[in-house]
């Protein structure tokens, strides 16, 4: 919102950010989950550290997850920002990087490098990575987000 690109590029005004859970399995359940199935070890309210997680040191597996429904229509979605609470657990490098499905499309963040506390890894997109357009309700609707070990 700094005049800058061709997006969002000035004041939005009043606006609303809406968080939601995972609610299922997605396209790729390549982690494992500590217990139960993967999404419900990554849908808590408040990331809750070791208590329950999926894992993964393979690099290119992917965990995409399903996501509650918006349950209203905006008039306007400005933007979808996917966000994960991650670490290493092992000795060496590791990095990861969220990704973010939408139809055919599959738009993966940086790759970043993880320590041996836990932080956030998160990417945002102003438009539909499918099709370059702003996004829709039936797109967040549809919407499959998850993480992918990198190195």
């Amino acid at each position: 919102c700094d005049t800058t690109g061709s997006v969002n590029n000035d004041f939005l005004g009043d606006v609303k950010v809406v968080t939601l859970y995972p609610n299922g399995a997605g396209d790729s359940t390549d982690f494992t989950p500590l217990s139960g199935s993967n999404y419900q070890n990554v849908d808590e309210v408040l990331a809750d550290g070791d208590t329950t997680y999926v894992e993964s040191s393979t690099v290119s597996d992917k965990d995409l997850y399903t996501f509650e429904n918006l349950g209203y229509t905006p008039e306007s979605i400005y933007g979808v920002q996917t966000v994960a609470v991650a670490r290493k657990d092992d000795a060496g490098s590791r990095e990861m990087r969220v990704i973010t499905k939408s139809g055919a499309t599959t738009k993966s963040g940086s790759s970043v490098a993880l320590g041996t506390a836990y932080g956030v890894v998160m990417d945002f997109m102003e438009t539909n990575p499918d099709d370059s357009a702003a996004w829709e309700l039936a797109d967040i609707n549809a919407l499959q987000a998850g993480v992918e070990v990198t190195a």
